[in-house]
């Protein structure tokens, strides 16, 4: 069975590459716009998914397409702007284009981001919450999940909470976690912006993999949040760094500055019904291996 992988260099698509391609009955290919270190037994395509030339590269059969490839620029400037348009929307438009004249059969899993929906309403989202992102990223992504469901592909539609991993390539994600870890390690104050009280939810990238692994091996379509059972405030996400590597570091908080919380809680209810899916990795358990690899 043969396996498409976009973005396959990148945080997520690096980590399903891996995870598949130890399984015999898979032929894993990728594509990646520029070239990092390659996994044995992944084989690699490199281009933009906007460059039709592209496709011509691909094999003759695929059966199963995870599309990762995604822009997240640190800025929403212009610049920013571009890169999410031309990748997140054009790149996906050219992939669904061609594998929808090519490939009718495929499935399509598109990673996509809870912030494609409506932020600061007080509410559990679920995935009939109302879909309003107030972020150029988030704009892209709901696009690009319209172009998806458009295509008449048999398509699966994960929104996906903030990756982080082990081993510090999430860090231009998500730098804040990064940063507190690395501070506890030197007994540094953590410094929170706001109250304290605002919430996040981080999934491990395993977990996310778990998730991805599990749609494939059942018969499921619709959109899906995939996120942590942890909804953490600032401050218990601070205090448990500070707990797990006996740091002597204090916890400053500073409501002069915002912090942005978008979202008082998250519903994976939907996903643990219809395939069974659970994340099995808490930050309490992650933060010493974290710590380990940030030297």
């Amino acid at each position: 069975m043969k396996i498409l992988i976009t973005g396959v260099t990148g945080l997520l698509g690096e980590k399903i590459a891996r995870r598949f391609s130890q399984h015999g009955s898979y032929d894993v290919r990728g594509i990646a716009r520029r070239q990092r270190s390659e996994l044995t037994n992944v084989h690699y395509t490199y281009g933009d998914l906007t460059d039709e030339t592209l496709y011509g590269k691909l094999p003759s059969q695929i059966d199963i397409c995870i599309h990762c490839a995604a822009s997240m620029p640190a800025s929403e400037d212009f610049q920013g702007q571009r890169e999410l348009v031309q990748t997140n929307i054009l790149g996906t438009l050219e992939l669904v284009k061609f594998l929808s004249k090519n490939y009718a059969h495929t499935r399509f899993i598109h990673a996509s981001t809870i912030y494609v929906y409506k932020p600061n309403t007080g509410k559990e989202i679920t995935e009939n919450s109302e879909m309003m992102p107030n972020t150029f990223y988030g704009l892209s992504k709901l696009y690009s999940e319209m172009v998806v469901i458009q295509s008449g592909l048999k398509n699966v539609i994960l929104r996906f909470s903030s990756f982080y991993d082990n081993e510090g390539r999430g860090r231009m994600h998500q730098p804040l976690l990064y940063d507190w870890i690395e501070r506890a390690k030197r007994n540094q104050d953590l410094t929170i912006f706001g109250t304290g009280d605002e919430k996040r939810n981080y999934i491990h990238i395993e977990d996310s993999v778990n998730a991805i692994e599990k749609v494939l091996h059942n018969n499921i379509k619709g959109e899906y949040i995939i996120a942590s059972d942890e909804m953490l405030t600032t401050y218990e996400i601070a205090n448990t760094i500070i707990s797990q590597l006996n740091s002597k570091s204090r916890i400053i908080i500073d409501s002069n500055k915002n912090f942005y919380g978008p979202f008082r809680g998250i519903s994976v209810k939907k996903a643990r019904e219809d395939f069974g899916f659970k994340s099995s990795i808490g930050l309490k358990h992650a933060v010493g291996e974290i710590a380990s690899y940030l030297k």
